[in-house]
């Protein structure tokens, strides 16, 4: 049996044939360029690390910012759940309200109601009802106001429109007020 030599054989035969001197010199190429690999690996990894030592602090960043703003977050979300109960469950007839508040303060009843429904997105209606107060004083038409703005009901004032009274012996403004309330599907007024 003729066994080939392997290649670490044929190495170790070859460094036999060389001189102290060239083994010295191949030994000091082999140091450099161990060193040489070894400053590539070192710097590629330095460079990795770096970059991943940035991302990390951007992600812990991101974090504490999150963990800032849950308590933000979670009292919108609330404040946002809490309205679509209110428009989902809303019966509210802004004419009946409207007199309602008047009445309530001892306000003359409107003269005249004027409504309009325009639809919005997701299902939602915009319920408008325009009111007309003839002769209001305008100490009743800021408490009113405030009746209607200090309400708990989905109610917002949209519009106001104040003129003198007209006519001989009308004392006060003409006073129309415009209130919005909102509501799921159609609901009746």
């Amino acid at each position: 049996m003729n066994e080939s030599p392997t290649l670490m054989d044929r190495i170790a035969e070859r460094l036999d044939g060389f001189t102290p001197r060239e083994r010295m010199l191949l030994g000091i190429m082999a140091g450099i360029f161990a060193v040489g690999i070894s400053a590539i690996v070192v710097y590629t990894m330095t460079g990795t690390l770096r970059t991943l030592s940035a991302d990390n602090n951007e992600k812990r960043e991101a974090l504490s910012n999150l963990l800032a703003e849950r308590d933000t977050y979670a009292q919108a979300r609330a404040e946002s759940d809490a309205l679509q109960a209110q428009l989902d469950e809303n019966p509210l007839r802004l004419s009946s309200f409207i007199e309602a508040r008047a009445t309530r303060l001892g306000i003359r009843s409107p003269s005249e109601y004027v409504d309009r429904q325009e639809p919005r997105d997701d299902g939602i209606v915009e319920l408008q009802t325009t009111a007309e107060f003839p002769g209001i004083e305008l100490g009743d038409l800021d408490a009113l106001l405030r009746e209607f703005v200090g309400t708990e009901e989905l109610v917002f004032v949209q519009e106001i429109a104040v003129q003198p009274a007209r006519g001989r012996g009308n004392d006060g403004h003409q006073v129309e007020v415009t209130l919005v309330t909102y509501q799921r599907g159609g609901g009746d007024r």
